[in-house]
């Protein structure tokens, strides 16, 4: 990909490295770390990422309705497959640089093209031909900044509405997580999202990586986010417009859970590459599924919709676990444009909190993977204290047998 890579600006002069990219990015945060802003706010450079066939004419538009000064610096980057006729059409400005990859590029590459030539310290990537606006990436990028340990926010997946109800009894198998003290009482209030987009910060990035795939933006954001949880990192899932008003109607006593789903596609979805490696996942993914059917068709035909036992919902979502972050009040649901923030974060088995990256390095030495790890030590751990707490029961009444034993000695030997 390094060779098929080509960076060029809008005025088409000089091409530009993959080196000269990550280079002029180190320059731009010491700078603006140094030199190059006010000592009494915290300097904050945005790299926007749109990997789409009009991108140029999409990024056009935002650049000249910049009127936000939330951010130091804003970074327009364009990514398309080919040399598309809309990159003819778009701003000659030189703020907006563009990436021409090869017709058969997957989703991964773009992603990986526009992160190596983003210089920002969040990068906000976008799908499709969505009409973002900046006081939504100020909104995500708030977010980012009111959470220090959230690395990554943004919608993972778009609304499916027959697998709504799925995702209602899926939230009220797992609701019982309490609300860490890190989140504001009211939540993080942010526009709704209609379009495939997530904000990230660099340093994530950098740790998470984009690895090489065949699969869409939806599935490979998902594997993405869960490289993110891995690392430690708390993710903010956006869900859309329409769900969230769908469910702010019907359920005002609950937070809405329209992001579900996509935190069922983050855990499962990733297992379906490459199979050569992840094979065990695959394996235990098609037994579970095996053993679920029985159950599932003797509840549609006892006239019940099939639902996930508990103990395969905490399985499959390990040592994970999802906090919904609700509105203040009931009627703040019925705003436009208001939706509520999903924190996914890891449970710390330690003290510290620092990115284990050697989980990462982990995965790509062996052929399974710390999902499937993490199943096995969740169902050790049960067995364990399954075991433990029946030694417990034997232990407690062994001492009483002793005692009524040693007190019918006492007896006999005084009454000879």
């Amino acid at each position: 990909m390094d060779e098929q890579l080509t960076l060029f600006d809008d005025a088409g002069h000089r091409p530009q490295t993959q080196e000269d990219a990550v280079l002029a990015s180190a320059v731009l945060r010491d700078n603006a770390r140094h030199g190059n802003q006010p000592a009494a706010a915290h300097t904050r450079t945005v790299s926007i990422v749109v990997c789409s066939d009009s991108a140029g004419e999409l990024l056009s538009e935002l650049f000249r309705a910049r009127t936000d000064n939330s951010f130091s610096a804003v970074d327009f980057i364009a990514v398309a497959s080919g040399r598309q006729s809309s990159q003819s059409r778009a701003s000659a400005t030189r703020s907006i640089r563009r990436l021409t990859l090869p017709a058969r590029a997957g989703t991964s590459l773009h992603l990986r093209a526009g992160f190596c030539a983003a210089r920002g310290e969040y990068i906000v990537f976008v799908d499709k031909d969505c009409r973002l606006d900046l006081p939504t990436v100020a909104s995500l990028v708030s977010a980012l900044d009111q959470m220090p340990r959230a690395g990554m926010c943004g919608a993972v997946s778009l609304p499916d509405t027959p697998l709504r109800s799925f995702r209602v009894r899926l939230w009220e198998k797992v609701s019982g997580a309490s609300r860490p003290p890190v989140l504001p009482a009211g939540g993080l209030p942010v526009p709704c999202i209609d379009a495939p987009v997530f904000a990230l910060r660099r340093e994530v990035a950098e740790a998470a990586g984009f690895p090489a795939t065949f699969l869409g933006w939806q599935p490979t954001a998902a594997d993405l986010s869960l490289r993110v949880a891995r690392l430690g990192w708390t993710l903010l899932l956006l869900p859309a417009r329409e769900q969230s008003s769908q469910f702010s109607r019907t359920r005002r006593s609950r937070p809405a859970a329209p992001g579900w789903y996509a935190i069922f596609c983050v855990l499962m979805s990733h297992r379906l590459y490459p199979f050569l490696s992840r094979g065990f996942d695959l394996l235990a993914s098609l037994t579970v599924a095996i053993l679920l059917l029985p159950a599932a068709g003797a509840r549609l035909l006892a006239g019940k919709r099939p639902a996930l036992p508990a103990p395969v919902t905490a399985i499959m979502l390990g040592r994970m676990r999802v906090v919904g972050v609700s509105p203040a009040s009931a009627s703040a649901t019925e705003l436009a444009g208001w939706t509520g923030l999903w924190c996914v974060s890891r449970e710390c088995e330690k003290t510290s909190d620092e990115p284990r990256r050697q989980d990462v390095r982990w995965i790509s030495r062996r052929g399974i993977s710390l999902d499937a790890r993490i199943a096995l030590s969740t169902v050790a751990a049960a067995a364990r204290e399954k075991a433990c707490s029946v030694f417990r029961r034997k232990e407690a009444a062994g001492p009483s047998r002793t005692t009524a034993g040693r007190e019918r000695l006492i007896r006999s030997a005084r009454r000879r």
